[in-house]
């Protein structure tokens, strides 16, 4: 079991440099193949087409403007989970144990 004095590991949240040169790769990949892997990418990362909806047609929003309710919905969910695993990191990195206990009390009270 984990020691209670040790802290839990907290994962690294983004290696921006080298998701920039995977997402470039990916999009010269989905580029070149677009029957095989490029079709297999473009149903399964919503990340990645919506980049490649970006790049093609010149427009920078995100959620994409093409995007349905359905998408939109899921991309807002998405990113809310994301923000909330965020924000515990952030807590377990910057709060003190007893002051997260103590605010935690205060909240229930």
């Amino acid at each position: 079991g984990r020691d209670e004095g040790s802290p839990m590991p907290v994962p690294k949240l983004a290696y921006p440099g080298l998701w920039w040169r995977v997402t470039s790769l990916a999009l010269a990949i989905c580029g070149t193949d677009c029957e095989g892997i490029g079709a297999e990418l473009w149903k399964q990362s919503s990340t990645l087409r919506a980049i490649i909806k970006m790049v093609t047609s010149g427009r920078y929003r995100f959620p994409t403007v093409d995007c349905d309710a359905i998408s939109r919905e899921e991309m807002k969910r998405g990113e809310a989970d994301m923000r909330e695993k965020e924000s515990r990191i952030t807590e377990q990195l910057f709060l003190p144990k007893s002051s997260s206990k103590s605010k935690r009390r205060k909240k229930d009270e």
